[in-house]
């Protein structure tokens, strides 16, 4: 069971969950390739640091509920950065020119007070942009 789901509210529900860009895995696969070419007699090493690789990469969740935007990360130490939808101020992406190139942006989130949260390479920019905003009058 997703992170997303256990701490979701009894009414709430997922409008779109937020998928990594491929980039997110290319650095994953080419430290795979690295690792399986040049340590192929030392098995241990080479899953331990394919462990060390994948575990940050593949226990990413993001999503967009009836209520909030969730960032989850990590696997054994879990860090979350949730804001509600009620406390949205602002929407932006930031879209460098590799960024319009490969198709992925950083969405900025500004909340009330202090609270910003920025999810980083985020393929389709513009409908992950839409959807939170379209979940932000929803939710009014």
């Amino acid at each position: 069971m997703s992170y997303v789901t256990r701490s979701s509210a009894d009414d709430e529900r997922v409008v779109r969950h937020i998928p990594l860009h491929w980039l997110h895995y290319a650095g994953g696969i080419f430290w795979t390739v690295l690792l399986v070419v040049a340590a192929p007699f030392t098995l241990g090493i080479s899953l331990i640091g394919l462990l060390v690789v994948w575990i940050p990469i593949v226990t990413i969740e993001r999503a967009i509920t009836t209520h909030r935007i969730i960032h989850k990360k990590g696997f054994f130490n879990i860090s979350s950065d949730e804001m509600q939808l009620a406390a949205v101020e602002t929407v932006e992406f930031e879209q460098s020119f590799f960024g319009q190139i490969l198709g992925y942006a950083t969405i900025k989130v500004t909340g009330r007070g202090v609270s910003n949260l920025d999810l980083k390479r985020v393929p389709d920019p513009y409908d992950v942009k839409k959807a939170i905003e379209r979940a932000e009058r929803e939710e009014d």
